[in-house]
């Protein structure tokens, strides 16, 4: 896995494009801003030298890092490259804790997405929020939190929440 170079982040963003509905992905412009800025990093998983899988992290202080958008090109899961891409991210940057946004588990393909998570360590927290719509005419997005790492309280969650929201959402709570 290696970081993004601004020469690969269109790739990277049509890799995400196709993992994504538009509600749950930011514009191509805002996610080129804040990555230009360095306000998140974007990692890659190349196989012969092929883009197939993209994890966006944003770095939240605290001891954890917060990923945003994880995805891996659908001809190629099951070959265990998001498990893969999940370790590296840990060993890399040693956070005492990560997260991450999940839909409530309420359909069989929401469900899956937690379980692969669920077996990679993160544990399913009781605590979410609506995250707000990331595009014009298109809905906010009820989220649950996942981590892996140092349990979440509801005081941790209170912290998190502000974070996520003032860094990744660009809002005041």
């Amino acid at each position: 896995m290696k970081r993004i170079k601004p020469e690969q982040f269109s790739e990277a963003y049509k890799l995400l494009e196709r993992a994504f509905v538009p509600a749950e992905l930011k514009t191509l412009e805002r996610l080129l801003e804040e990555f230009l800025s360095n306000k998140l990093e974007i990692y890659g998983h190349f196989q012969n030298e092929i883009l197939c899988g993209v994890m966006t992290v944003w770095s939240l202080g605290n001891g954890f890092i917060f990923i945003e958008n994880f995805a891996v090109s659908e001809d190629m899961r099951g070959q265990g490259i998001g498990t893969g891409m999940l370790n590296e991210i840990s060993d890399l940057l040693s956070p005492e804790r990560i997260l991450l946004e999940v839909e409530t588990p309420d359909c069989e393909n929401k469900l899956r997405r937690v379980k692969f998570y669920e077996r990679n360590g993160f544990v399913l927290s009781e605590y979410g929020y609506t995250q707000p719509a990331l595009r014009k005419n298109c809905e906010p997005v009820e989220l649950r939190i996942m981590y892996k790492g140092k349990t979440i309280n509801e005081k941790d969650f209170k912290d998190v929440n502000i974070s996520i929201f003032r860094a990744v959402y660009s809002l005041n709570i």
